[in-house]
């Protein structure tokens, strides 16, 4: 057997080839490791696995780095993931009573299918439902903290009130819609210097701001959930702004104009900062 001896680095001993000659999980991972890095010459590899793992992918770094260590020498990171409980549902592999990531999709798309089955105006329905969908799920196991253990509530998922993708989605969506309908009419966002900003706007302009930094330590920190944090309270203060004033009806061009470019620049950082977290934007929902 070919046994890799960890005890000498700090580590424990684990064996990668067994007597037979078959390859245990260790094993498989080396050969891996070159071929990810042969299909694309990475700076970073990040494994998002469990934290039961952390002393399985401590060995199989090392022996990595001790193969080829221009390749995997400080290149290889282990980013701990908490688990996922479904709320109302206790699973155990041992009696059988799993849930698929295709059942929960079906159960989370049959929510949303009722929060939206009003919506008549939007063209391939299907099409967005299924962006919706995804979306939800991936916002509510990010939200939380990537190491953070995660309890995933189907309703709470798709609510249009709280903290949700399909929140996030929805603000976008209306953002869009103030500027279809400018565009119809002919307006122009920019700013006048006839126009003075009020502090509702001011506090946007600084949220939107904000945006660069929020990625980068989002980036620097693998905590996406600094991402979804921001742009719930982003879409809160949109929100409020759009309860509270008239953008395109409002009392003179240079208000209109201004409150417009403030809405694009909005659905701007809503779209990037989904994209970030690899969720779609629907133009309608």
């Amino acid at each position: 057997s070919i046994i890799f001896k960890g005890e000498q680095y700090g580590l424990h001993t684990r064996v990668f080839v067994t007597q037979k000659g078959n390859p245990t999980y260790e094993g498989k991972e080396i050969a891996l490791g070159f071929a990810e890095y042969e299909a694309f010459p990475f700076d970073m590899k990040i494994h998002v696995v469990a934290s039961e793992q952390a002393g399985y992918f401590q060995v199989v770094f090392k022996a990595l780095e001790q193969m080829d260590p221009e390749k995997f020498e400080g290149h290889e990171y282990h980013l701990s993931m908490g688990m996922v409980q479904l709320v109302g549902r206790k699973m155990s592999s041992r009696t059988g009573d799993v849930l698929t990531v295709d059942e929960l999709l079906d159960k989370v798309k049959e929510a949303a299918g009722e929060q939206f089955k009003e919506e008549k105006e939007v063209a391939d329905r299907d099409k967005v439902l299924e962006q919706i969908v995804i979306g939800a799920v991936k916002y509510a196991i990010l939200k939380g903290g990537v190491r953070q253990d995660a309890k995933f509530d189907i309703e709470t998922s798709v609510s249009l009130d709280g903290n949700s993708g399909p929140y996030i989605q929805y603000t976008y969506a209306r953002t869009q819609s103030v500027v279809g309908k400018a565009q119809s009419t002919g307006l122009k966002p920019q700013l006048s210097q006839d126009y003075t900003v009020l502090e509702d706007e001011k506090k946007l302009m600084q949220k939107i701001a904000q945006f660069p930094e929020i990625v980068e330590s989002a980036a620097e920190n693998y905590a996406p959930n600094t991402i979804c944090e921001y742009l719930f309270e982003l879409a809160q203060l949109f929100n409020n702004f759009y309860q509270k004033y008239r953008i395109l009806n409002a009392n003179s061009d240079p208000e209109k104009e201004f409150r417009l470019a403030l809405t694009q620049g909005v659905g701007v950082i809503l779209r990037q900062g989904l994209y970030l977290l690899g969720i779609q934007a629907p133009e309608k929902m």
